[in-house]
């Protein structure tokens, strides 16, 4: 499995010609694809900030981007909370940021990323 950024996610959805080559071969490649438990509110908070659009209902958006080949919800396990907390001491306090980072060092996953303060975190390795 391979975790997603939000962004990630929201354009493997809606745009996925912005995705690297990289992503993309490592999203290809990959049995399974997780979303944070945190990116559907991620998502629904770009929203109401009017940061993404989306052209039906956020409930559906989500649902659909859930259901999309090789995707799963990855839930928010207790040690990974307690590490996004720890997390959120260094290089980035976004709390969405420190909980999919968390996930992705609390799981041992490779996590697919654009987002530069995301790839700043030390003990994961992103792709993009």
């Amino acid at each position: 499995m391979i975790l997603l950024d939000t962004h990630a996610w929201v354009w493997l959805a809606s745009a996925p010609q912005n995705l690297s080559v990289d992503a993309r071969a490592a999203m290809d490649s990959a049995e399974c694809l997780g979303v944070s438990a945190i990116s559907p509110w991620e998502v629904a908070m770009l929203l109401a900030k009017g940061r993404i659009r989306v052209d039906i209902d956020i409930r559906i958006w989500v649902q659909a981007a859930l259901a999309l080949p090789k995707v799963t919800l990855v839930p928010l396990s207790p040690e990974a909370a307690i590490l996004a907390v720890e997390l959120r001491d260094g290089v980035n306090r976004d709390p969405a940021d420190c909980i999919i980072v968390a996930t992705a060092i609390s799981e041992g996953l490779n996590l697919i990323s654009k987002d530069r303060h995301v790839r700043a975190f030390p003990g994961v390795l992103t792709i993009w």
